[in-house]
């Protein structure tokens, strides 16, 4: 059961909506209720010539949801902007939180629309259509050394001049890939399958590996989200198996913490903004009957943060800290390194000056104990007007012996 606590969709016309929540686990059921089929993968068709994605609405209560049964739906949510957009948290890192938005960016993760990358999907002429793209590209970096991952199609749906391609879905837990392509990215780590069939990695060697989609910039993918329990989460899928039919790599969850992903029905331009899906075309027609899917990625991932962060983790197996910046977590590991060293030298100190007043209070103990009888005698002797006999001199022996510490 899931609480959704989400936003009065009369207040959402033209200006879209957020889901602050973890949407990796309800996708799926929101596109099924949607009318995208019963795929678990996302599909990107449209119903009745309108894109099935503006049929995802805001509800107005706050109550438990069961996601195996039809989401409930209220008003649909009217804009300009025909798309919506996934960001998924890395568990254990602050700096991206998990949001759904429909129609609109997040100011919080995008400042400049503009940097996000779009193209065309790649698909068939006819039957189902998914979020896809063709694979440019697969490099793992070992040692900064760049090592190629030789691409081959093993699906029956290959981009371009058999190009390999890649399914963005948010509803798998694992990257799966071609055994061809899981073979030559473990390869490159002088990893090989076990006895079942699957890759497992030493739980502190990161795996640096950057992802190449269409003409877009290389994706670096978080090491952090590749591997668990010593694990790769990159694994191949069987010969024969469905996912041939669909493409060569299923980018899934650990992709998309990633990246920032949006889902678009229309061409943006150069300045990253959706045309008036509202307004008419020149030829009397509307524009909200066009279909144009277009993919969009933007990587999220400092590689050379990552990697610490990885380092912090696995290796030094310390807790990252609470900052939010591009490179919060190596600063939020590096203070609490420092945080723990200021420590040992404050209790060190205190440590010191602790004897050096134990010493003290034993120097003036035994100057006390040492002076009080000497000034008695010296008073005494004052007083008895001159030197005492050998009966005095032995009284005040026995003074002195007798005096207390």
């Amino acid at each position: 059961m899931l609480n959704a606590e989400l936003i009065d969709p009369c207040t959402l016309e033209d200006r879209g909506v957020f889901v602050d929540s973890v949407v990796t686990a309800y996708i799926s059921d929101i596109s099924q209720s949607s009318g995208w089929g019963r795929s678990p993968f996302m599909k990107s068709e449209a119903i009745n010539g309108r894109p099935t994605s503006m049929s995802i609405c805001a509800m107005n209560t706050t109550e438990d949801v069961d996601l195996h049964s039809p989401f409930r739906l209220i008003t649909p949510i009217t804009s300009s902007s025909r798309f919506f957009s996934l960001a998924l948290k890395c568990p254990g890192l602050n700096k991206i939180p998990s949001l759904l938005g429909i129609s609109c960016h997040p100011l919080g993760i995008i400042s400049d629309p503009s940097q996000i990358k779009y193209a065309a999907l790649q698909n068939e002429q006819s039957g189902d259509f998914y979020w896809k793209a063709e694979i440019s590209a697969l490099t793992v970096y070992v040692n900064r050394e760049a090592k190629p991952v030789w691409l081959t199609s093993a699906s029956a749906s290959g981009g371009p001049i058999g190009q390999p391609t890649a399914v963005v879905d948010s509803g798998m837990p694992i990257i799966l890939v071609t055994p061809d392509i899981a073979n030559g990215i473990y390869g490159a780590l002088g990893i090989g399958p076990g006895s079942d069939g699957q890759y497992y990695v030493d739980c502190t060697t990161p795996i640096n590996m950057t992802i190449t989609l269409d003409n877009r910039p290389e994706i670096p993918l978080h090491p952090l989200d590749l591997t668990t329990a010593c694990i790769g989460i990159i694994q191949a899928y069987p010969a024969g198996s469905a996912i041939e039919s669909i493409a060569d790599i299923i980018l899934s969850v650990p992709f998309m913490r990633s990246t920032y992903t949006v889902m678009a029905y229309d061409q943006p331009d150069s300045n990253g903004t959706f045309p008036n899906a509202t307004a008419s075309t020149s030829s009397g027609g509307s524009i909200s009957s066009l279909i144009r899917p277009r993919l969009g990625l933007l990587s999220l991932t400092d590689p050379t943060v990552a990697l610490d962060e990885f380092n912090t983790i696995r290796v030094l197996k310390q807790p990252l800290g609470t900052g939010n910046s591009a490179n919060g977590g190596a600063q939020g590991g590096k203070s609490t390194m420092d945080a723990l060293s200021g420590k040992k030298i404050i209790v060190g100190i205190a440590a010191l000056i602790g004897l050096l007043r134990f010493f003290a209070l034993c120097f003036v103990l035994f100057t006390a104990r040492w002076a009080y009888p000497r000034r008695r005698y010296r008073c005494e002797h004052a007083l008895g007007g001159g030197p005492k006999d050998s009966e005095d001199l032995k009284t005040d022996d026995q003074l002195i012996q007798d005096v207390a510490y």
